[in-house]
């Protein structure tokens, strides 16, 4: 959304949208925005990962996609056979536990 935020004479901010020339939101404190910035972050991350879930499953990969064959190449070609992380990930190619927990390097 383009938008901006306006201080408003009451000492309130508003925020004026650019895409329809008016208020989107009006009467708001900086915690009233700062909440409403991070539904809208949110709700933007969630169709992005879901966009490249549905490429990744549908099988229209971007330039920018990388297949887990080809990251493991280049993690091979510059860490070398032996990375930690490699092993690591190599050895969790097995059905996913029933809680489906993710596994990210900070965690393992």
């Amino acid at each position: 959304m383009a938008h901006r935020i306006i201080k408003q004479p009451n000492g309130l901010y508003a925020i004026w949208s650019t895409v329809v020339d008016n208020f989107v939101m009006y009467d708001a404190t900086v915690d009233d925005i700062i909440r409403e910035e991070q539904v809208e972050i949110h709700e933007r991350i969630a169709r992005s990962v879901r966009d490249a879930i549905a490429r990744l499953e549908s099988g229209k990969l971007l330039d920018i996609d990388r297949t887990f064959e080809e990251c493991v190449e280049t993690i091979t070609a510059i860490h070398g056979a032996d990375d930690e992380t490699l092993m690591q990930v190599l050895a969790a190619q097995h059905p996913p536990a029933a809680n489906g927990t993710a596994r990210n390097e900070e965690t393992t």
